[in-house]
């Protein structure tokens, strides 16, 4: 089931370099007349500065440059990292047959939130490599909840889950409408109302605090049940590694202050999770064998 993310490894890795807006800094661009965009034509190495790494071998001699390197691996790292981000998770809760303590609120909106990045991404035509992570989770995510649904049928009727199929296909439609109807030219078709040539725009604003809300619910959840029950320490540590390092990426490659307030977030809930997970082991531990017998 975990087989169609790793398809996206490869595109990921090869796909066409994407030049990013920002240029060298005002220092840099004094001293050298050509700005420095950020290139990667050879995967790692930004295209400014391959001569001096490729050629001279001289690969700490520019500030600017290893940075720039150091998050691009980690943007690679990430992407690849994030293929089975959720396994861990997915064979926990086949293993133990079961989905004790895992809040299904929380599944449900990171469904959403991926969901929501995947389409608004796909139709303001970017590479697949700029949000081939998000589609990867995105699989790995609907498939924990039909796991969640398989094992704890009983406490999610068919109206629940038709019902959560049916807001997540509301919730992207705009967006579908849009690119179905003007292509990736929506954006400056005529005729498209002001509301909905917001939608995609304000639908991803929402990523940050629906990502909050789906981690809290976790967290409450842990704290109300006093044990932190088939959530799986990998994918958590995983989680909180992933948004740190986005932290550091995100800033070095300019990238918007909501961004980096999203990463922000996200790492700190993901921390807040992981201690839980160390915190309450032992508890978890007597609950779960509890829940065997």
């Amino acid at each position: 089931a975990l087989l169609a993310p790793t398809v996206l490894l490869a595109a990921v890795l090869f796909a066409p370099a994407r030049a990013d807006e920002g240029a060298a800094t005002a220092a840099d661009a004094a001293a050298d007349a050509t700005a420095r965009p950020k290139t990667y034509e050879y995967l790692l190495v930004p295209t400014w500065c391959a001569d001096r790494v490729l050629v001279q071998l001289d690969v700490f001699g520019d500030a600017e440059c290893a940075k720039a390197m150091l998050s691009r691996f980690l943007s690679l790292a990430i992407t690849a990292g994030s293929l089975t981000l959720k396994a861990p998770q997915a064979a926990k809760i086949m293993a133990a047959g079961n989905a004790e303590g895992l809040s299904p609120s929380s599944m449900y909106l990171e469904v959403a939130t991926f969901l929501t990045a995947s389409v608004t991404s796909y139709a303001n035509g970017y590479t697949l490599a700029s949000y081939g992570e998000s589609v990867s989770i995105l699989i790995q995510n609907i498939l924990l909840v039909f796991l969640l649904w398989h094992y704890e049928g009983a406490k999610h009727p068919l109206g629940e889950r038709v019902g959560v199929l049916a807001a997540c296909a509301a919730w992207v439609a705009p967006v579908v409408y849009l690119y179905a109807t003007h292509g990736e030219a929506w954006e400056t078709a005529a005729g498209v109302p002001q509301w909905l040539r917001m939608y995609p725009d304000i639908i991803l604003g929402l990523g940050i605090p629906l990502t909050a809300v789906a981690r809290l619910s976790q967290v409450w959840a842990n704290f109300k049940q006093g044990h932190t029950g088939q959530l799986a320490l990998v994918t958590v540590l995983l989680n909180f590694a992933g948004a740190a390092a986005r932290v550091f990426t995100s800033l070095n490659e300019g990238q918007k202050t909501v961004t980096v307030v999203g990463f922000v977030s996200g790492a700190t809930l993901s921390g807040v999770m992981l201690l839980q997970i160390l915190w309450l082991w032992g508890a978890t531990n007597k609950a779960l064998k509890k829940k065997k017998a």
